[in-house]
């Protein structure tokens, strides 16, 4: 009872917001699935809890795009703690929605717990709290839940810093194991940018906060956290390079970049959606910044002053020279979308609306900051009321080159894409419709720009009636941080997208019949199905939705997706490397016929039921010619041509050590038995022949033709291949997870060893 009367109003207030939102995902009613959570996470944490409940991990998943390294996808966070514990013991369904509810409410308590560290009172922390947990960060701006469990953890990492700089002697050491284990759940949660961006932030924190003084204990702290997430950060750097990501250009890595005046939104939230944007922290947070500027500001205010501006500088991206040479120069095109970098701003912003917070009822003694405050809000609230009109009157008057600016910027999407699968005309024609929605936009018809205004003024009042000469006391503790709890409510409830836009009940599951008969063609002959799209260009069965079946899909979803398989099957449509597929075009199916066959599609799920598909090839199969292709280009165009016969020639990249015998019988291959890594095969070799198995070349693949080692190498420039020597051969192919293992080993015996040795830390002190 004490400690709920000492935090009340953090209880109160943070836990009615919290509750409010999340009360559908707490009772297992809804869960995030709308979307990306449908087509690439839900099913990827489906397979994660399986693998993981036999007491392996998924290293090799063979059921999506004809192999794909899940460990190596960092968005599943395979080795992240809460996923190791959760999945392993919960069902699958409760794992998945609780875990997004736990992540909200450990970043809300961990904003809490570190503004009451940094001095803040009880209800200057519960605003803090409230800001970080349902402003941009979470309901709105936050891409995906992956990213939100990394942000989940700043606030702890702040927490830990602030308690290690305090610190002396041993108990500096117990509080840089507890940053470096703090970092390493960062850097394992599943958004590995935005673990390095937070890394970052705290860099440049701790070299304004302490002025360097303890660098030392920060980058000591970074490298157990390195240690501990070794087998993460190992599985997808090594993934990258050979992933759809590897060879982008600088205009990938710009795009996603904020355009400056969309900053409007911190106002007009809906302006800000407009240019793709949620950057909203509220009214109240508005009037309390502006008090911040108004007055004399704390070193920390400063400091967060500098940060947000900075971090918003670099979220414009393209539209920063500096930042856009950097990346160009420094060659960082991974790290896609610069607004990204927004999510620090707004945390920099939520502390100094905290501190100005705090600040509020000793200036309110101040007559003569009082009246020139009043005096700003009246003529702040003159403007918000007229913005619209002028908005309205600028775009009259600007018209001509805005739509001329709407073509440009459509011009660069199109030539900042490496292939893209639309004409220049598309996406002049989608920069046209968005810049004639802009009339309404700025309309005072728009409930939008009347809801803003409205929560604006109500803010303003509540200011002016504080900042009175007789204004009394509880309530000015009471009424902010209440009214902010309803402006956050409001807008995340009809305009944020971060939860009530993801949040649905679990979509109609496939006919068990049709499930069945998928199942049955495929445990015969080890092959694939895909949906056709429709119209809109949706399937009956995306990939990777097909892990929740138990079914292989040639088709593949994610932005790490194998370079070799994306080249190689793009124009078929059923492959996405987060950037869009090409529309399905018979035409095209037609002419990749012989590609058709060799990625193993037997089966067509359409909207009208399930469709055979004639001459798909087996797991493995026997060549006996073969044709050097060295030069990409020109293997791609053979393979994609009616030229291609996968049945009676493989295509290599290197020449052989064997001469082809072109209409030679090659021989057979009979399937002993086959897991998720590894497949045994009696061969029946007619003459020195190619094995070709229909698995993506994947550097931690090897062979054993009659026990001894063989080499695995690229086959139809994606598949994967051996050479046998005439006669009948045991092949063993398989998927070498030796070097994980070892760095799995390494991690753990770190986590053990600092584990004791913080035990021991704190028995000495």
């Amino acid at each position: 009872m004490n400690l709920l009367s000492r935090h009340r109003t953090f209880i109160l207030l943070y836990g009615s917001v919290f509750l409010y939102f999340m009360w559908p995902l707490i009772f297992l009613q809804k869960t995030f699935i709308f979307g990306d959570y449908w087509q690439q996470h839900y099913p990827w944490a489906y397979e994660y809890a399986r693998v993981l409940k036999t007491g392996s991990l998924p290293y090799w998943v063979p059921q999506v795009a004809n192999g794909f390294p899940l460990v190596a996808e960092g968005q599943v966070g395979t080795y992240y703690l809460p996923h190791l514990l959760m999945y392993g013991l919960l069902p699958f369904f409760a794992a998945y929605t609780w875990g997004i509810v736990l992540h909200v409410l450990a970043g809300g308590v961990g904003s809490y717990v570190y503004g009451q560290r940094t001095g803040l009172t009880k209800e200057a922390s519960a605003l803090f709290a409230l800001l970080f947990s349902f402003s941009s960060a979470y309901g709105g701006c936050f891409s995906n839940t992956a990213v939100l469990r990394v942000m989940a953890w700043l606030p702890w990492c702040l927490f830990a810093w602030d308690a290690l700089c305090a610190a002396s002697g041993r108990k500096r050491f117990s509080w840089m194991i507890l940053l470096g284990f703090f970092f390493s759940q960062m850097a394992t949660a599943g958004a590995p940018q935005m673990a390095l961006y937070a890394g970052i932030y705290l860099l440049l924190l701790c070299l304004l906060q302490s002025r360097g003084r303890h660098w030392g204990g920060l980058l000591a702290a970074g490298a157990i956290g390195a240690l501990l997430s070794l087998p993460q950060w190992a599985a997808t750097l090594e993934l990258l390079p050979l992933s759809a990501r590897a060879g982008e250009t600088a205009s990938f890595a710009l795009s996603g970049s904020v355009l400056p005046p969309s900053l409007v939104s911190l106002a007009f939230p809906e302006w800000g959606t407009f240019l793709g944007l949620s950057f909203y922290l509220g009214a109240i947070p508005l009037c309390l910044l502006f008090i911040s500027l108004t007055s004399k500001k704390s070193r920390s205010e400063k400091i967060h002053l500098w940060l947000a501006l900075l971090f918003a500088l670099m979220a414009f991206g393209k539209y920063n020279p500096i930042y856009a040479w950097l990346v160009e120069k420094g060659s960082f095109t991974a790290l896609r979308s610069p607004s990204k970098w927004l999510f620090f701003s707004v945390v920099s912003l939520s502390a100094i609306a905290a501190c100005a917070f705090d600040r509020l009822v000793q200036l309110s003694q101040d007559l003569k900051f009082s009246r020139g405050f009043r005096k700003g809000l009246l003529a702040a609230s003159a403007f918000l009321v007229c913005a619209p009109g002028l908005a309205q009157v600028a775009y009259a008057a600007l018209k001509r080159p805005l739509a001329e600016f709407a073509r440009q910027s459509a011009e660069a999407v199109y030539a900042g894409k490496a292939d893209p699968w639309h004409d220049v005309v598309y996406y002049q024609e989608r920069g046209a419709e968005i810049f004639a929605r802009l009339e309404r936009l700025f309309s005072y018809s728009n409930p939008w720009n009347l809801a803003a205004i409205v929560f604006f003024l109500l803010s303003a009042f509540v200011f002016w009636k504080i900042l009175s000469k007789n204004s009394s006391g509880l309530w000015k503790r009471v009424a902010i941080p209440v009214l902010l709890a309803v402006d956050l409510a409001f807008f995340g409830t009809f305009l944020g997208t971060g939860f009530t836009g993801n949040a649905r009940t679990y979509p109609k599951k496939l006919s068990e019949t049709v499930v069945a008969e998928m199942r049955q063609r495929q445990s015969a002959d080890h092959s694939a199905v895909i949906g056709w799209t429709d119209e809109e260009n949706q399937e009956a069965l995306p990939a990777n939705v097909n892990l929740l079946y138990g079914i292989n899909h040639a088709g593949g979803y994610s932005p790490l997706l194998m370079k070799r398989y994306y080249e190689l099957t793009k124009e078929l449509g059923i492959v996405d490397s987060s950037l869009g597929r090409r529309p399905y075009s018979e035409e095209i199916w037609k002419r990749e016929s012989g590609l058709v066959r060799a990625i193993g599609i037997s089966q067509v799920l359409t909207k009208s039921g399930l469709r055979d598909t004639e001459g798909a090839l087996p797991f493995a199969w026997m060549v006996s010619d073969w044709k050097v292709i060295p030069d990409e280009r020109e293997r791609l165009v053979f393979l994609k041509s009616g030229q291609f016969r996968p049945s009676e020639m493989g295509i290599l990249e290197t020449p052989p050590a064997y001469e082809p015998a072109p209409g030679a019988s090659a021989g057979s291959a009979r399937i002993l038995s086959k897991t998720q890594t590894e497949a045994s095969l009696d061969v029946r070799s007619a003459s020195n022949s190619l094995l070709v198995l229909r698995s993506v070349f994947y550097p931690r693949w090897r062979a054993e033709v009659d026990g001894q080692p063989t080499p695995v190498f690229p086959v139809d420039h994606a598949l994967s291949g051996v050479f046998l020597k005439k006669g009948e051969h045991r092949v063993r192919f398989y998927y070498d997870a030796g070097p994980q293992h070892l760095y799995e080993g390494i991690s753990l015996v770190a986590l053990l060893w600092l584990v004791v040795y913080a035990l021991r830390l704190k028995r000495v002190q």
